[in-house]
């Protein structure tokens, strides 16, 4: 899933603070990143009242700040937010795509009196629902108050941060509502020379203090940079506006022409020259800093202990989810070669990897496959409404080599606009089944049925702009196993086979990270667990591979490894716990209803199902 809120629009850096404030037993003298991890840490989930369905209307009152106050940071993130915002009462925001500003304090004012109406709440005073809505924001916050201590250590030219194709994104999926809408994308559009010119001074600047992107970032920003100013008279910002704004029936004949004059002359007279002049610029960085040297430990611990619990959705001791990690990796190998060490399972996934499908699996064409997706999934899955939706590839020019495809979601107030996109390198196997994983994980049932699902519910607008990536890509993988389940294999346990050989990296890959970012692993420590895990053949030199891949993106792997770590996890102890009581459409109705959570939260839920159900 591809987030679409303007990433590093507005960076929050560290630094010091005078205000003094104490609530609930927080020192809010001390703006220290390490106090909101110890507060995270300490997460306590209280017992739910599931009978209490009456809402506390002053706290709706305090949920609406928080919605006013998210959604109006960026003029981005309410239009994604939002189609009709005067029906919510906001005022919309300038109309650009924020500031890159090294070394300036973001003032915690705000989101620190926020914290402090959310904590004067009485608990049990609140609804069932609004009793979510209270741990899942108290949550968020001490998320984005830790957070704001370390983002000027983190190098703004890293593909964790993919700036120059996020941007081009923001572009690409913009929502076009009304002739409002489109004057606003005119507007923003013509800000990009001057944000690409602000980022690269910001790198500048962030490299006098000696934090550098590593040379497979810049490789990896360059390759998009070319790509995209390959094409000139035909960018895909001028084929894709063009395509749009033919749809659109509020607009006449003469101001669509108008339009496409205007998007047109921006894109080829100041778009395409700021990408190429970043292109021209960032080979200057190359061989500032080693691979070894830009591990994220090195630059702080704290903020790598940080990030696996932002990337996991978790609040565990570091050394346990480590520990959790690598048992549920190796439980995996295990199971995938005792299938394969049994001669019919072997046979049969010999085949369909060498083009052989079962006899139900469905064509290459995308909306087929998502259609026998959504039809098929009930036997798993709890109904879902019809839902509309739109899926075609990716223009090669303007997506990343590492996407595979991404979700796009739409505004709270139009369910129907969701947009999935597929990189055309995923067709070129030749097998239908990395095909069939990707629709699986980004529409039915993953991402686009997990949105959907959620946003029918009694939800409270706020929760909406409230993302745990590791609950929702966790979710995602679990998502791509269930649905080997829909295909008609001759032996069981092959679908379990064919799961793993298309995921198994997402543990392994996280495991890695961890040991180079976080425990400072040498490369003869990855080729020793390269070798113990047993799946990769002769290790020897990719150590080095895996520490300039994953030094470049620490983290990235860790939602999706951690997240199904932990969906296995809830999984395998409600079905111990329920025995034949347990059902699956029942329990993934738990696991959506309540929107995304991190895991401790979750867990709660998930017991709250094992309870009602014993």
């Amino acid at each position: 899933m591809k987030k679409l809120l303007c990433l590093l629009l507005i960076l929050l850096l560290l630094g010091g603070c005078t205000q003094e404030n104490t609530e609930a037993g927080i020192n809010y003298s001390k703006y220290q990143g390490q106090d909101y991890i110890n507060e995270l840490k300490n997460f306590t989930v209280r017992e739910k009242n599931v009978d209490n369905t009456v809402d506390n209307e002053e706290f709706n009152a305090v949920l609406d700040e928080f919605f006013d106050y998210y959604v109006t940071y960026s003029y981005v993130s309410m239009h994604n937010t939002v189609m009709d915002y005067k029906k919510y009462g906001l005022e919309k925001p300038e109309i650009e795509l924020g500031e890159l500003n090294y070394g300036n304090l973001h003032d915690m004012t705000d989101e620190i009196e926020l914290l402090k109406k959310l904590k004067s709440f009485d608990y049990d005073s609140l609804s069932y629902r609004q009793q979510y809505d209270y741990e899942t924001m108290e949550y968020s916050m001490y998320e984005t108050l830790a957070s704001y201590f370390y983002e000027d250590i983190f190098p703004l030219l890293s593909v964790s941060e993919d700036l120059f194709g996020n941007l081009i994104t923001i572009f690409t999926e913009f929502g076009f509502y009304d002739k409002e809408s489109v004057d606003d994308y005119i507007v923003l559009l013509g800000d990009v020379d001057r944000y690409i010119n602000d980022a690269l001074v910001y790198a500048e600047k962030q490299g006098a203090n000696g934090i550098y992107a590593t040379d497979y970032c810049i490789d990896y920003e360059l390759e998009f940079i070319n790509n995209f100013v390959s094409k000139i008279e035909d960018n895909e910002l001028i084929a894709s506006f063009d395509r749009e704004i033919d749809k659109l029936d509020f607009l006449t004949a003469e101001e669509k022409t108008a339009y496409k004059a205007q998007n047109k002359e921006i894109v080829i007279n100041e778009v395409i020259p700021a990408y190429q002049l970043a292109g021209e610029t960032l080979p200057n960085y190359y061989g500032k800093i080693s691979d070894e040297d830009a591990a994220l430990y090195k630059y702080s611990k704290e903020y790598a202990e940080l990030l696996y619990m932002l990337n996991g959705s978790n609040n565990e001791n570091i050394d346990t989810v480590f520990t959790k990690l690598k048992d549920s990796a190796d439980y995996d190998v295990a199971q995938f070669f005792t299938c394969l060490y049994d001669e019919k399972i072997y046979g049969e996934f010999a085949r369909y990897n060498d083009g052989e499908y079962p006899d139900n699996m469905p064509a290459a064409d995308f909306e087929e496959m998502l259609e026998f997706l959504r039809t098929n999934m009930s036997s798993i899955y709890p109904q879902l409404a019809e839902v509309d939706y739109a899926v075609s590839e990716l223009d090669p020019t303007v997506v990343q080599s590492s996407v595979r495809a991404y979700y796009a979601n739409g505004p709270i107030d139009d369910l129907n606009r969701n947009t999935i996109k597929v990189n055309p390198e995923v067709l070129s196997s030749g097998s239908l089944f990395p095909t069939y994983f990707v629709l699986a994980h980004e529409g039915f049932p993953g991402h686009l049925y997990q949105n959907i699902y959620f946003m029918n519910t009694d939800f409270h607008p706020v929760r909406s702009v409230i993302s745990f990536i590791g609950y929702t890509e966790g979710y995602a993988v679990t998502a791509q196993k269930e649905c080997m389940n829909l295909l008609n294999f001759k032996n069981a346990d092959t679908a379990f086979a064919m799961y793993y050989n298309e995921t198994y990296y997402f543990k392994i890959y996280s495991i890695i990270d961890m040991g180079i970012n976080y425990y400072g692993w040498t490369n003869e420590d990855i080729e020793n667990f390269m070798d113990e895990i047993g799946i990769f053949g002769d290790s020897n030199g990719y150590g080095a591979t895996f520490r300039e891949i994953l030094t470049a993106m620490p983290g990235m792997y860790c939602s999706y490894g951690l997240g199904i770590t932990y969906y296995d996890d809830l999984r395998t102890r409600t079905e111990e716990a329920l025995g034949d009581k347990f059902d699956s459409v029942t329990y993934y109705d738990y696991i959506l209803k309540n929107g995304p959570l991190p895991f401790c939260i979750l867990e709660g839920e998930v017991q709250e199902y094992i309870n009602s159900n014993k």
